[in-house]
């Protein structure tokens, strides 16, 4: 089943930097204030809360994978000359057989972070 996402090719011009700017992770994370202001970010809290392409302007949905195997989902626009880009504010991060958990941000996902559990056993918590 396809979920509408894109990744890879597609997403990798604002993959960094909605990386960077969100979780305060990937390859950006040193250089992103200078780096990544050029578009207007918009934190959701679910993914069904990203826009739709129902829209009068251009829309593309993103899946990304991070360096720790973590999802994250977000969608960029550009509304006449204004990019806009809506990030789910939560990673998705595997834990291994049984079960996902997400993560808000902060700590590298792989240390003792804030972590929102989707099972009741998460390793990190």
């Amino acid at each position: 089943m396809s979920t509408g996402f894109k990744g890879g090719t597609s997403s990798a011009p604002h993959r960094e930097c909605v990386q960077c700017r969100v979780f305060g992770t990937g390859e950006m994370k040193d250089t992103c204030e200078q780096e990544c202001s050029y578009f207007n970010l918009i934190k959701v809290k679910d993914l069904d809360k990203l826009p739709q392409p129902m829209q009068n302007f251009p829309l593309v949905h993103c899946k990304e994978r991070d360096a720790n195997d973590c999802w994250f989902y977000y969608s960029y626009s550009v509304n006449n000359t204004e990019k806009e880009v809506h990030v789910v504010e939560t990673l998705e991060c595997p834990v291994g057989a049984g079960g996902w958990r997400t993560w808000t941000g902060g700590a590298d996902p792989g240390s003792r972070g804030s972590w929102h559990c989707l099972i009741l056993s998460c390793a990190g918590v």
